[in-house]
């Protein structure tokens, strides 16, 4: 089993912290004029908690000729055989709805007929190295768009 973080962005990381303390700041606010009320509270709270979930635990694990990723909550995985090509990617604009990644610089793995995913793992060389050694099949693209 091979564990791989996000890379993190610092303009990513700095607007999501933004959004979070400064929703936090409106709770605040609402307490100090005690206009608190329980659904607005409960969804900053909730929001809050979601981007801090993603901040902390974006990452990808290779396990047993599989590829999960989890961003949050949002998790899945797929069979690293399915992966036909790995190509390097950096831009603000990505090309996929399916976005695990805390960066502008990563990868798109294609995998099964249609399906794509855009990562960006701390440890590329090694990531791409441990891929191909259970599939050498992978097609590995080194286009740099923008």
């Amino acid at each position: 089993m091979k564990n791989f973080n996000s890379t993190r962005n610092f303009f990513t990381v700095a607007i999501l912290w933004s959004v979070v303390l400064f929703l936090i700041g409106i709770l605040f606010f609402n307490v100090k004029e005690n206009k608190v009320e329980v659904v607005p509270t409960t969804i900053i709270l909730l929001v809050c908690g979601l981007i801090i979930w993603v901040l902390l635990d974006t990452r990808y694990v290779i396990r047993d000729q599989k590829l999960f990723y989890r961003s949050g909550p949002f998790r899945n995985s797929f069979d690293i055989n399915s992966i036909k090509k790995v190509e390097y990617y950096s831009g603000y604009f990505v090309p996929t709805n399916i976005k695990p990644a805390l960066d502008f610089k990563g990868f798109l793995v294609y995998y099964s007929k249609f399906d794509c995913i855009y990562i960006s793992p701390q440890n590329p060389n090694l990531f791409i190295k441990t891929l191909q050694d259970l599939n050498q099949e992978i097609e590995i693209v080194n286009s740099t768009k923008n």
